[in-house]
C-alpha cells in the first residue's frame, strides 16, 4: 500500500475501499426435521482452532478498537510530511485515506491523513511525530467490541456445526424432496458464514491497525501556546496590557 505523498506539488488520491463495521442482526434459529434426524446437530463437535478469523472456544481476550485524532500546524509542510511519511513507514503502517488543499490566495497548503498503524506501534508513532509540529490537539479513543466479537464467533461456530450435519444428512438423504430441501438450507448456511467471517476479517483489520487521522495546516506563524496561569496571574496580566504605553 502507498505511503502519504510527501510534498505539496503531489496530488493525494482517497483510497478506494473504506470498510466499515456493522454490527450483525441476531440470526434466528433453525431447526431442522428431515425424517427426524435434526437431532444429529447436537452431536457434531463445534471447532476449537482459530487463525485468521477461525472459531476459537478458548476464552477470548479484550478486542478493542483505537482512533486517534491529531491536529497541527507548521511553518515547513513539506518537511512535516516528510517526517511523518518516514514514521509511517518505519512502523509498517500505511495511508487509508488523504486529502490535500491549497489556499489559491496565500498559497498555503492543508490536508488530512487517514493512517493505519500497527497497535502495537501506536503510541511510539504518536509520541514520534508529536514534536514535528505545533500540536494544537490530540483526542483517543479506544471501543471495546469483544462482546460483538464473541457473538459472531458463536454464531459462526453453530453454522458450521449445521453445516457439517446438513453435508452428512445430505450424504444419506434417501429421496430427491429431501435432497432440494437439504441443499437449499446448506446454500444458505455458508452464505451465512462467509458473511460472519467478512465480518471478523474486517474486525479484525480494526482491531490490529488503529486508525490516527491527521490533520495538517500550513501557517507562516505558528500559534503560541497558551500560558496556564492562575486567577490573580490572569488578572495580573490583563491589568499590565491595560497600561501597557
Amino acid at each position: 500500500s502507498a505511503l502519504l505523498s510527501c510534498g505539496k506539488s503531489a496530488k493525494a488520491a482517497p483510497a478506494d475501499y473504506n470498510p466499515e463495521f456493522y454490527a450483525p442482526e441476531a440470526t434466528p434459529g433453525y431447526k431442522l426435521d428431515y425424517n427426524a434426524q435434526s437431532e444429529k446437530l447436537n452431536d457434531v463437535a463445534e471447532p476449537t482452532e482459530s487463525k485468521g478469523g477461525e472459531v476459537s472456544d478458548s476464552p477470548s481476550e479484550q478486542k478493542l478498537i483505537v482512533n486517534v485524532a491529531m491536529s497541527f500546524e507548521t511553518t515547513a509542510y513539506d518537511e512535516f510530511t516528510g517526517k511523518l511519511n518516514d514514521a509511517l513507514k518505519a512502523v509498517g503502517g500505511y495511508t487509508e485515506n488523504s486529502s490535500l488543499r491549497t489556499n489559491s490566495y496565500s498559497g498555503l497548503s492543508s490536508a488530512t491523513y487517514v493512517l493505519r498503524v500497527p497497535c502495537d506501534k501506536l503510541n511510539a508513532f504518536c509520541e514520534g511525530i508529536k514534536g514535528e509540529g505545533n500540536l494544537l490537539s490530540y483526542n483517543e479513543t479506544a471501543t471495546d467490541v469483544s462482546l460483538t466479537y464473541a457473538d459472531i464467533e458463536g454464531r459462526l461456530s453453530s453454522l458450521k456445526a449445521e453445516q457439517k450435519a446438513l453435508d452428512a444428512m445430505l450424504e444419506k438423504a434417501g429421496n430427491v424432496s429431501d435432497c432440494i430441501q437439504l441443499q437449499s438450507r446448506l446454500s444458505e448456511v455458508r452464505g451465512q458464514i462467509e458473511s460472519l467471517e467478512r465480518q471478523l476479517r474486517v474486525l479484525n483489520s480494526k482491531i490490529s491497525y488503529s486508525t490516527v487521522t491527521v490533520y495538517l495546516t500550513e501557517v507562516t506563524v505558528e500559534t503560541k501556546p497558551q500560558e496556564d496561569l492562575t486567577v490573580w496571574q490572569e488578572i495580573g496580566k490583563k491589568f499590565s496590557e491595560s497600561h501597557c504605553p
